[in-house]
């Protein structure tokens, strides 16, 4: 279903978009790679961003993603809805060329959106021309990071001149981060 949700979205479904989502039982995603809900893998230049919400109510979803299809990476690839109540449990990893990548435990960006109460286990390690990765969210575009905790293993490493912003709960922010903790390994590089 959640493999299914994410195609529906990302093919543009605005009523599935702007829903509200339950989580009944913990899911394990990692069987194959991943493709984030709320993105267009087919066409990295348009954009599609959740815009509804996803009680994680209390379970766990686990995920790899080794390659990304666009430049968006997380559970969740572009968010500007609500998640929340939320455990995650991933891996991202790769080496991406000519591309800003945004990559992040729950969601790649997050734009004016809100994420609470999420727990994330985050081990991210990926190259790229620019980079922001984070626990919880790669880049935070006006929106809202409360109550969540994070435990990581970030790196982030650009190629050339690009920006590198990499942070145990968020790589970049321009938004509001409240009451949230970080704990593990953060480390960046340039070339």
């Amino acid at each position: 279903d959640m493999k299914k949700l994410a195609e529906l979205i990302n093919a543009g479904n605005a009523g599935y978009s702007a829903a509200h989502y339950l989580l009944t039982t913990d899911l394990a995603l990692d069987d194959e790679e991943w493709t984030p809900v709320g993105l267009s893998p087919k066409i990295i230049s348009m954009t599609v961003s959740f815009e509804g919400v996803f009680d994680g109510n209390g379970k766990s979803i686990t995920y790899i993603i080794e390659k990304p299809a666009s430049n968006f990476a997380g559970l969740f690839g572009c968010n500007s809805g609500t998640i929340k109540n939320l455990n995650v449990k991933c891996i991202i990893s790769g080496i991406y060329d000519n591309v800003v990548l945004y990559a992040g435990g729950i969601t790649g960006m997050n734009i004016q959106g809100t994420i609470e109460n999420c727990m994330v286990s985050a081990n991210i390690d990926v190259v790229s021309e620019a980079v922001y990765v984070g626990g919880v969210a790669g880049y935070d575009s006006g929106g809202m990071i409360k109550d969540c905790y994070a435990e990581v293993e970030l790196f982030a490493e650009s190629i050339g001149d690009g920006d590198v912003g990499v942070g145990g709960i968020v790589g970049e922010t321009f938004g509001t981060v409240t009451n949230c903790e970080a704990y593990g390994t953060v480390l960046e590089n340039t070339r």
